[in-house]
């Protein structure tokens, strides 16, 4: 894992450069939008029960599959793990860390990912104030301070869910215990997994999305746009297809998943929007966009009739 990086073996969509600094790509403030005739904050945060998300948190992880290295690893298990809290616990403030551990078999000091989920409480002044719990799916279990320094984790990334398209600073807000340091990245590339792609599950990896869709694989049809956004629903996807490739497809992968995300803003309505990237090859610009719901048709919109303008790409 490493998410500052200045090499990927992938044609990245213009807009949103290859990471190399620290920071954090913001936690979205909600804003008045109008859904369906009706003006409504957007997104809505809402603290669940930290008990409840705990536990289902830690009980997911123990079905996230073997340890492959380069291929289905601790930042694949961060996506996966807030990507399924975001769809249980809608509403619910949970995000990615990216950095070096700090506890755990050949953990401690090297690069890794982790959960961090924010709850809500009330102050002595009834005040309500957020708060911070660390989740690692490897490790499958809570992280706590352990003598090893607060936060349990030593954090060069932060990307919190739902991810935003806005460049503006403003539009976020950072939570304990980021909120008064990690610069904000306007636009950020992170490539984990750069080792050699299997190009050959493409294919397939378009007829399982097809399938999801019309089984209605996790939809988002039943749940408050305000809790979970088409950005959510998109991570979903890319966090759970990575997972069919690495533990569920047959026969064994050969290589890392060419399976990205892109969350940016359609540049004609200046809307928040998220697709998934599928790379055929590693041939320049051999990519093509995949909406979750009407799949690649969207892909000739996207890249010229309606261009989409990334900011935040996770490949």
């Amino acid at each position: 894992m490493a998410g500052v990086t200045d090499d990927v073996n992938l044609d990245i969509p213009k807009g949103a450069p290859l990471t190399k600094e620290k920071g954090t790509t913001g936690l979205q403030l909600p804003r008045l939008q109008n859904v369906s005739g009706t003006m409504k904050l957007v997104p809505t945060w809402i603290s669940h029960s930290p008990g409840d998300v705990m536990q289902f948190i830690e009980e997911q992880s123990t079905r996230y599959g073997k340890y492959i290295p380069e291929i289905w690893d601790c930042e694949d298990w961060a996506y996966l793990a807030a990507a399924d809290v975001r769809r249980k616990f809608s509403g619910q403030p949970v995000g990615i860390l990216l950095g070096k551990g700090k506890f755990g078999p050949n953990i401690e000091g090297n690069d890794h990912a982790i959960n961090i989920l924010w709850f809500a409480k009330r102050d002595a002044d009834g005040k309500e104030v957020w708060y911070p719990r660390y989740y690692d799916a490897t490790w499958k279990r809570e992280i706590t301070d352990m003598a090893g320094g607060d936060p349990p984790f030593d954090t060069e990334i932060v990307i919190p869910c739902p991810i935003g398209g806005s460049d503006n600073s403003k539009d976020y807000k950072e939570l304990p215990p980021y909120e008064n340091n990690p610069p904000f990245l306007k636009t950020a590339t992170f490539a984990l997994d750069r080792t050699d792609y299997d190009f050959s599950t493409i294919n397939d990896v378009k007829r399982m999305l097809t399938e999801w869709n019309n089984i209605s694989y996790g939809t988002a049809s039943q749940v408050d746009s305000r809790l979970f956004t088409q950005t959510d629903q998109a991570f979903y996807y890319f966090a759970h297809i990575r997972r069919w490739h690495a533990n569920i497809r047959s026969p064994s992968p050969k290589g890392t998943l060419p399976v990205g995300l892109v969350v940016g803003k359609i540049v004609s309505s200046g809307n928040d929007y998220a697709a998934l990237i599928l790379w055929n090859s590693e041939n320049k610009d051999d990519y093509i966009y995949w909406d979750i719901y009407v799949g690649e048709v969207i892909d000739p919109i996207l890249k010229k009739v309606d261009p989409i303008k990334p900011r935040v790409i996770l490949v």
